[in-house]
């Protein structure tokens, strides 16, 4: 039976890559690397509602706001879920996930997506790939994870 570290990819090691002649260790995608990132985009979100203030008067502010924290609430900003999809399809959503993941600044991370692709998103789509590894395994077996628990 396997482990809920397991499960999550917690248990593979974090994969190193060269670029440009510098080394970066990528983790895998976690709990806490899913929370990251779900905050910058509520983060995200939340500025932009903020930036539209004062064009909203007091009442459609606090109905707009209102709106935002209802979407917190029902988990519009969920790691997996499209909005989340979404941003992480976008430029800006890349150079994040690589900061997030690479652990490093967000200029560094934005000079590695816009000026070597071609290594950087065969090492994302990896993460991805070991970070999931379970979920798919259970999804194309799904007796042999009911057989295995048993």
């Amino acid at each position: 039976m396997s482990s809920v570290s397991e499960n999550l990819g917690g248990h593979a090691a974090p994969i190193t890559t060269t670029i440009n002649g510098k080394e970066y260790t990528f983790s895998l995608i976690t709990q806490k690397i899913k929370s990251i990132i779900e905050r910058i985009i509520q983060d995200r979100a939340r500025k932009e509602l903020m930036n539209d203030k004062n064009d909203l008067g007091d009442e459609e502010f606090k109905l707009a706001y209102g709106a935002y924290l209802d979407r917190v609430g029902a988990g519009a900003f969920t790691f997996g879920g499209p909005i989340c999809r979404a941003f992480l399809q976008s430029v800006s959503g890349l150079e994040c996930m690589v900061k997030t993941l690479a652990n490093i600044s967000a200029d560094e991370a934005s000079i590695l997506v816009m000026n070597y692709p071609d290594q950087v998103g065969p090492v994302v789509s990896q993460v991805f790939a070991e970070s999931f590894r379970q979920a798919r395994v259970t999804a194309e077996n799904p007796g042999r994870a009911a057989t295995s628990a048993s």
